[in-house]
Order: structure tokens, then sequence, then C-alpha cells
């Protein structure tokens, strides 16, 4: 998979999505907000420590994490949902278990990672508010194939257990989806769905929440992760420790009326260039800012035929289809001048046309003479 933006772009996309989230600004007129099925990759997340990385491509699209990294694209606060697996090895000495201390967290906030420390996370020592569930493994639990899950409530640098640990079975190292729903009643559901077969492994009603926490003026909350080991793990932390998520909902700005337009959709091919036309891309009449709100991928944009520019959309726009638009690469027409100083009628000739015609005049010429020539023999005989 290829890396979409740099990080001097996604420190830009991040700061400007904090900036804009902070002060209330408007976004673009007329561009709504929407929840939509995304995909993260690799760029979509700020990352601390060195552990965010593409999902198998076996495995679907996603990425997967060991340390800890937040999310820049806004969830949906009422309706959380993400399809996601975790690695988290038992302690226990029987087959799988490593012996290795750790646990892992989900978090949600009001608003995105910053990227000038990890204390900006929602979880244990963390100063920033939002809620996290909290998954270890316990060497002392009869079976060791469960996690231990705890909600925790962080607020102004200290975190609050909610309703206390509880226990998951066989959830660990299997895809389930985790649905954190806001009902009627203004109180939440927490669920955990195996997506095999859609079998709710554990179903938690009616968790009272201080929305503002966690979910901002928009209705959005961001997601971060946290992920803890011990000694012991010996430097491979993806087979100790390790969280997915292969597709999430997202609450973001619509884009469905995009206009979407090339500064060039015609060249003439010359040898080495590369054509990558300029994009722009304005919603409500307010222009999308690159490697911010889009970016643009090119393709058969070396050589004679059409060539494309990919734009999808990313921060504040993800989840909006991608769009491709088309440019033409055409061979480059070469004139070649007439070479018959004493053609003074001013006719322009191309290349083999006029060579052609020439070649025809001389060799009618030659027949009639021969042809002439033969027949005054004749008649001397």
């Amino acid at each position: 998979m290829k890396k979409r933006i740099g990080i001097v772009g996604m420190m830009l996309a991040i700061c400007l999505s904090a900036a804009l989230m902070a002060s209330g600004m408007a976004f673009a007129d007329g561009a709504s907000y929407s929840v939509k099925t995304y995909s993260p990759e690799t760029a979509d997340f700020v990352n601390y420590w060195g552990g965010v990385g593409d999902i198998d491509v076996a495995d679907g699209d996603g990425i997967t994490t060991f340390a800890h990294a937040g999310l820049t694209v806004p969830l949906d606060g009422s309706a959380i949902e993400i399809n996601t697996l975790f690695k988290l090895l038992s302690k226990s000495a029987e087959p799988g278990g490593d012996d290795v201390d750790g646990w892992i967290t989900y978090s949600f906030s009001a608003t995105p990672a910053d990227i000038s420390s990890d204390t900006t996370y929602p979880y244990h020592g963390g100063s920033k508010n939002g809620y996290f569930l909290h998954a270890n493994n316990v060497s002392q639990n009869a079976a060791p194939n469960c996690a231990m899950i705890e909600l925790y409530k962080m607020e102004n640098g200290t975190a609050t257990s909610i309703g206390g640990a509880f226990f998951v079975d066989n959830i660990i190292n299997v895809r389930f989806k985790l649905s954190f729903k806001e009902e009627a009643s203004g109180k939440y559901t927490l669920d955990f769905i195996r997506l095999s077969d859609e079998v709710s492994l554990k179903k938690i009603e009616n968790i009272d929440l201080n929305k503002s926490l966690f979910i901002n003026e928009n209705g959005q909350t961001f997601f971060s992760t946290a992920i803890y080991e011990g000694s012991g793990c010996d430097g491979n932390h993806w087979e100790h420790r390790e969280l997915c998520v292969y597709s999430a909902k997202v609450l973001t700005l619509d884009a469905a009326d995009a206009v979407i337009t090339l500064d060039n959709d015609s060249y003439e091919f010359e040898e080495g260039t590369t054509y990558k036309p300029v994009v722009t891309v304005e919603v409500g009449g307010t222009a999308l800012v690159g490697d911010v709100d889009y970016f643009v991928e090119y393709a058969n944009n070396k050589a004679v035929g059409t060539g494309s520019a990919k734009i999808s959309f990313i921060g504040d726009y993800a989840g909006n289809d991608a769009v491709t638009k088309t440019f033409e690469i055409a061979e480059k027409v070469v004139e070649i001048p007439d070479d018959d100083d004493d053609d003074d009628d001013g006719d322009t000739k191309r290349g083999c046309a006029s060579s052609a015609s020439t070649a025809s005049m001389a060799i009618f010429s030659a027949l009639a003479f021969l042809g002439t020539s033969v027949l005054g023999k004749r008649r001397v005989r």
C-alpha cells in the first residue's frame, strides 16, 4: 500500500483539524456530516512509538499497531463501530502463552490525538479526557483464553472504573465488531460481536457516560490505541501484543457534490516527461486542501495513451468515494519541410506524402520516355 502523505502533511492535517474543532470554524459551505464506512491506513494515524503498519494484504485493508497511535479521522460518537481484532497472548504456560504481562486499550476522546506527547491519550496516566476500554491478560484466570476488560473514565488526569471488570470469552486473536451505541434513554450499550457468526460474546447495557468528555460539538469522537507489554517479549512486538482496525464507521463531511477539475486534460508526448495535471477540488464553492482533505495518485502518466488521477478523500472528508479523472497524452506530430527549392507555389508538404508524389512522377516520366524510344525503333524496322 502506498504511503499517501509525508509526516509534514500529516502534521498539518492534524493541527488544522484540531484548530477547526477547537474554534468551531465552519467547513465548506453546503457540506454536511454523514456516517460512512472507512478503512484506515497508516497515514491516518499519529504514531508515537513506531508501531503502526498496514494489515497483511491477505487479511484485508486496515492498520495494525503495537504501540500508542491516534486516528485523526473522526468516528460517530453516538454509534461507535469498529471492525477489529487484538492479540493479547495469555501469560499461561500452556501452548500459545508467552508469560509476558501486557494490556491493550481502545480510547475515545473529543479531540484528535496531539503530536506533542503520549500523555494526550485517555489511558492510565494520560492527561486527556475521554473513555477507554482496557483489556489485559490474566495468568491467574482459570480460562486464559478470556480477556479481562474494564471501562474507564479519564477526567482531569484521573482514571475511574465504570462498573468494574468483566470477562469476554474467546475474544483473543478473534476478529470482532466493537459496538458502543447510544440508546433512546441516552445511556450506552457496549457489545462485542464475533464476526464469523454474528454472535454477541458480551453485552453490557445502561452505561451512563458524560458525552462532553468524548464527543465534540459535531457529534464526533476520536479513536486512539495504547498497548503495553512487559519484559520478556524479546522485541517481537507483533507476535505478543497487536491491535488491528479493519474498518470503522466514521462521521465526516460529505463530498458527493465535489467539483473536481484538472488544469490540463491533453498533452503532447515528450520522452522522459511525467505528466501530473494540477487537481482542484471544491465542495460548496470552497476549495479543499491537498494532502489535508484529499490526496492524488497518478497512473499511466509517462507514455502515449490515457493517464489518470485518482482523488481519494481523507481527514474530515474520509469515507467519501474516490474519484478518477483522465487525461490524454498524444503522440507528437513531426513536420518534415519540403526540400524542393524550385517550388515557388507556397505549398507546404508533409514527410512521406511529398516524397511519394515526387517519386511517382519520376517513374511515370521514365516509362513514357522508354515507351517512345521503343516505338521509334520499331518504326525504323
